[in-house]
């Protein structure tokens, strides 16, 4: 069961998933920083782009990109209202729901917003008969939320508002 990231560019990773090491290959949401390979196993609920930008990148990013650097873009809000549902059953009883509500410009204010949540819950593949199914190696039960608001205050100046949440249990 896979517990960090072990992103190789050009030949270089860091294979020790050691939480005191930098991994030599930075991973950036948004333009944040995700510090630890650990922390790098995450659904991205509405992503534009992937920008790879091969090593190293020390210049713009900073130490520890020796390897490079992974620039991850979320989709920005739109003009236009739209929802997208996506739904999926397997095997294991792996349920799986995405719902993203892109509220377009609201009235006259120049204010858009976007909401996505991302439910992804399996039961294990190794049946423990201690525990209940749903507690077997392997299950996983993880909520995601993400809300991007923008604000175009003038034709010079605008504002963003961006959150990022997440838990997972397994």
């Amino acid at each position: 069961y896979a517990s960090a990231a072990n992103i190789t560019i050009r030949g270089v990773n860091q294979a020790d998933n050691v939480l005191t090491n930098d991994a030599p290959i930075a991973v950036y949401v948004d333009g944040v920083y995700m510090a630890r390979q650990m922390g790098d196993l995450f659904d991205l609920l509405d992503l534009d782009r992937v920008e790879v930008l091969r090593g190293p990148q020390g210049t713009l990013f900073g130490r520890n990109t020796t390897g490079g650097a992974i620039n991850l873009i979320t989709r920005q809000p739109g003009s236009e209202f739209a929802i997208d549902q996506k739904l999926g059953y397997a095997s294991d009883n792996e349920f799986t729901s995405r719902t993203v509500v892109d509220t377009g410009e609201i009235g006259d204010t120049g204010i858009r917003a976007l909401f996505a949540y991302s439910h992804h819950q399996m039961d294990g593949w190794v049946r423990n008969t201690l525990t209940a199914s749903d507690d077997g190696y392997g299950s996983t039960n993880s909520n995601s939320f993400y809300a991007d608001i923008r604000a175009d205050i003038t034709d010079d100046f605008s504002a963003e508002d961006l959150l990022d949440d997440s838990e997972m249990f397994s």
